[in-house]
């Protein structure tokens, strides 16, 4: 498997991190200008709906139709994970660090575990090499981060403005 990751602390509380996911149909292009598209496909943010969006990484296009096969929320902080089976999975975890929250975003793709020697030191690199021209691991991590960076700011900027937290009851 291959996994990429980044993690940030943000300082603002995880639930109103939460609340902004929970209304990516309006903050998707918002938090990031590679961010094209967004469109919840079946029903809304909720286990088992689909969603749709699109995103430009160096000219290079990437569109996602994933299905919400996580939510997990309680006071230590958050879970949403999404899938497009068999090969990639998205996870977006947020824990709670007192008034603060340490933001991890994790892309893996191939879902490939295995103990057996073979596969972890021949078989997962193969992939990586075969795939990497295709998928752009290094636009992919590059992405990542700067996701990561984008929201911490629109958090911060935001964190004494009512504005997000209005947007999410009025939806």
């Amino acid at each position: 498997m291959i996994k990429l990751e980044h993690s940030i602390t943000i300082n603002c509380p995880p639930e109103r991190l939460f609340d902004w996911f929970m209304n990516l149909e309006k903050n998707f292009t918002k938090w990031n200008t590679n961010h094209k598209k967004f469109v919840k496909v079946t029903g809304g943010m909720q286990v088992g709906d689909k969603v749709y969006f699109e995103q430009c990484i160096n000219g290079k296009w990437f569109k996602n139709k994933v299905t919400i096969s996580v939510i997990n929320k309680n006071e230590n902080g958050w879970t949403i994970e999404a899938v497009t089976p068999p090969f990639a999975k998205l996870e977006f975890i947020c824990e709670a660090k007192e008034n603060k929250c340490l933001f991890t975003h994790i892309e893996s793709f191939g879902f490939l575990k295995s103990k057996k020697a073979f596969v972890r030191k021949f078989l997962i690199p193969f992939l990586r090499k075969l795939l990497n021209p295709f998928y752009r691991f290094d636009l992919i991590q590059k992405d990542i981060k700067e996701d990561n960076f984008k929201l911490k700011e629109i958090m911060e900027v935001n964190n004494n403005s009512k504005e997000i937290d209005e947007e999410s009851t009025n939806a």
